[in-house]
């Protein structure tokens, strides 16, 4: 298996990232939507959760940066040849959010954090520059809300297209038989 993607297949690195940011977005949302509905019993319990969602969202950040300068640089393989145009259509859209979605989301939650006056830190404790001056809270801290509004509702449509993008995959490998699924995963992992 090459590193790099060819015509036909995606290569090591495109596949590792891939399965890498998955992993780290299904658990953002998660421990996001979790703290939304607060159901973390208190303060302690929430600032735990921020205390890892932080320095996963930075890392999220970073790879997909490099997951981004990876695809450009790279060929890709063909979407499959039996999906209509408006399947094509979907394919894209959901590819170019997701793709926005891994710099949107952290971007936004960290100049939420920076205006709130909150750290952000990787993991280790490394700390990171605030994106913005902290707020005021006689202000009303209108950015902080803005970009936490932001947050939010890129989360709300990362939600649904991740569901999506999930859901069509597995159409293709159980209802279309196809080899979309395949192509992402290690060889011999499933049939192609």
């Amino acid at each position: 298996m090459s590193y790099t993607n060819t015509e036909s297949e995606w290569g090591t690195i495109a596949k590792t990232l891939h399965w890498l940011i998955g992993v780290m977005i299904v658990l953002q949302l998660i421990m996001g939507w979790l703290f939304t509905l607060r159901v973390f019993p208190g303060p302690v319990q929430s600032q735990l959760v921020l205390n890892f969602h932080i320095p996963v969202g930075v890392t999220v950040l970073g790879l997909g940066l490099i997951r981004l300068l990876w695809r450009f640089a790279n060929v890709r393989p063909p979407l499959p040849s039996n999906m209509t145009w408006w399947e094509h259509l979907l394919a894209n859209g959901s590819h170019t959010y997701l793709y926005m979605a891994m710099i949107a989301m952290p971007l936004t939650g960290w100049i939420a954090t920076s205006g709130f006056g909150g750290p952000v830190t990787w993991f280790g404790g490394i700390g990171l520059p605030a994106l913005v001056a902290t707020e005021a809270k006689e202000t009303g801290r209108p950015l902080t809300n803005l970009f936490s509004q932001m947050h939010y509702w890129v989360a709300v449509g990362l939600t649904l297209v991740f569901v999506a993008h999930a859901a069509g995959a597995l159409r293709h490998h159980f209802g279309l038989k196809d080899a979309t699924l395949a192509l992402m995963l290690p060889k011999g992992w499933v049939p192609r």
